[in-house]
This record gives structure tokens, sequence and C-alpha cells, in this order.
């Protein structure tokens, strides 16, 4: 069971409000705080998307005050990825955000944690055009064959006010990840799309599409064909997601966002469950079907889901209650 204080929340809450010098504390040493790894599933199809979930604990018996930036697109988190034993490269996903640093509480047993969809490294398309050293060799693509591979983390502390050189870290043990041969199935399913960079897109793990709007279309397709593919999922999601912003559309399409988002709430996909549910309470709102939006927030909130998510199903608990006065 995932836990965090009042505090914990409001502060998350509130990640990216400015922070005075008081927030800047000393870090904690490792043995009182504890980043732990894990994956959805025992094994997966090439490029079907790895789902990380990540935890800070802390397991002391002492209030800690620790960066508020759980999600991996802060920069906070660093993550790592191995093939069998070679040594550990560099993997990113995803936009990298920024903002004033931000301080919040851990009591006692308190976590904080999110997860990650792993499918394109960012810094894959970097080891294209970057003369860096840094990037030479990197896969864009890491699981995009069998193999036995691993992924660590670490989490940077907050460093002493005034202090100069890089923060401390926390480090997690390594977690494993196989990924097993393609079916005849699922290469036939994977041969729908013109190749890795487009089912990347699909799964909205890039954005590396020339004509969006067609491309949209041709993703419903596959989402309606192929309903029960390891790809399904994550595709699904991402389409819920564009209809409901309206990117690459004339105009937002709650009903075709609430669609997308049901099929992918009720897929095998469990990990990916929280954010279908969030989706769809929101797609809801949007049309003013208050009680299906109530229902996917319950089922959310029932979900073993994160920390991060958990302050969203909040925020959007009480969107609905002020929607429906």
């Amino acid at each position: 069971m995932i836990t965090a204080s009042p505090r914990l929340i409001l502060s998350a809450m509130t990640a990216f409000l400015l922070a005075g010098p008081s927030d800047l504390v000393a870090a904690k040493p490792s043995s009182e705080l504890r980043l732990t790894l894990s994956v959805d599933q025992p094994s997966y199809a090439p490029y079907e998307p790895v789902v990380v979930r990540y935890e800070l604990t802390n397991v002391s018996s002492s209030p800690i005050e620790v960066p508020n930036f759980v999600d991996h697109h802060s920069g906070y988190l660093t993550f790592e990825v191995s093939q069998g034993d070679a040594e550990f490269r560099p993997f990113r996903t995803g936009p990298q955000a920024c903002g004033p640093y931000q301080a919040t509480t851990l009591h006692a047993g308190d976590r904080l944690s999110g997860q990650m969809a792993m499918v394109s490294n960012a810094y894959g398309r970097l080891a294209k055009t970057s003369l860096s050293p840094e990037y030479k060799g990197l896969q864009q693509y890491p699981f995009s064959g069998q193999g036995k591979f691993r992924v660590r983390a670490s989490y940077s502390l907050a460093p002493p006010p005034g202090s100069v050189g890089a923060p401390p870290k926390i480090s997690a043990d390594p977690v494993s990840i196989v990924v097993r041969p393609m079916t005849a199935k699922e290469q036939q399913e994977f041969s729908f799309f013109s190749g890795p960079a487009d089912y990347s897109s699909a799964a909205g793990a890039s954005a590396e599409s020339n004509d969006l709007a067609a491309d949209i279309k041709r993703w419903r397709e596959f989402a309606d064909q192929f309903p029960s593919s390891v790809y399904a999922p994550a595709i699904s999601l991402n389409l819920g997601a564009i209809f409901l912003d309206g990117v690459g559309l004339p105009a937002p399409d709650a009903r075709s966002a609430k669609v997308a988002f049901a099929a992918a709430s009720q897929s095998r996909k469990r990990a990916l469950r929280g954010d279908a549910l969030l989706g769809l309470a929101r797609a809801n709102i949007e049309q003013g079907f208050y009680d299906d939006a109530q229902k996917a927030i319950s089922e959310g909130l029932a979900e073993g889901i994160t920390t991060e998510q958990r302050v969203r199903f909040s925020q959007l608990q009480e969107r609905l209650e002020a929607s429906s006065k």
C-alpha cells in the first residue's frame, strides 16, 4: 500500500511553486532512504512498453526533506540500461521538465512513487547527430530484440545550502528484464507500422510524425483491428490523450477519447490502467457524465497506483465536485 502524508500530497500538487532558501536541506544518508524499482511483467515482446515503477521510501524513524520531483521528466531521477553484462548506458524518454527547486517531507514510512514506460531512448536519437562520446553507440530502441537486460536508477538529493559540486545520489538495485522472441502474430501486428519510429509515435513514446492527422487515423485502425495485441494498450492510451487534448485535430474529441481510454483501462496491461482511468475520468467530466467520471476515479483510487497518480485523481475529484454543484 502506497501512503503519503497530507503535507506530501499538498506539496506534490504544488511542485512547481517557488521555494525559498529554507527549503534547501542537507542530504540524508542513503541508509535513511531507499529507492526501489520493479517491472510489470516477467517478460516482454520486442518493442512492447516496459513499465518500470520506482519508489522512494523513508525507512528511518524521522521525517526527511527530499526534492519533490519524483516524475522521471524532472531530471532528478536518472535511468540507465544494460544488455547482459555490458556497461550501463543512459536512458531518457519524453520531454525534460524544468522548474524551481522545492522540497517535500517524507515522514517515517512515507513513499514517493511514479512509473515510466520504456520504448524509445531519446539519447539514442542524439547518438545519430551528437559528437559526444556519452551517446556513441546508444540504441534508440533498446528492447527491440530478444535478450536479457537490466535497468537501474538514481535519485539526486538536495545539497546543503552553499555547497558546490554534484548533489549526492541514492541508487536502486538493478531490475532484470527479459525480452522474448516475437511471435508470428506479433510480427503480423508490428508490420502494420512503417517501422519502429511509426510504432513509437503511435505508443506516445516519441513524436516523429510528418502527417499527424493521417497517422491518428491509422493508429486508430490498429487499435480497432488488434485490440488484444501487446502493442494496443499504449496506443489506445496515447490516442485517448490526443483526442482529449485535440492534438493534430480541428478540435478536442472527448467522445473518441472516452472510447480509447476505456479500451486501455480494460486491457491486460494493468500497469497502464491508472493513467487510462485518469483519462477516462477527464473525458467523462468534459462531456458532463459525472457519474461515469466518479466511477473511473473510484476505480483508480482502488488500484495500486503511484503517489503521482493519486495526486492527479485527488485533483480530478475536486474538479468533479466543483463541476457537479
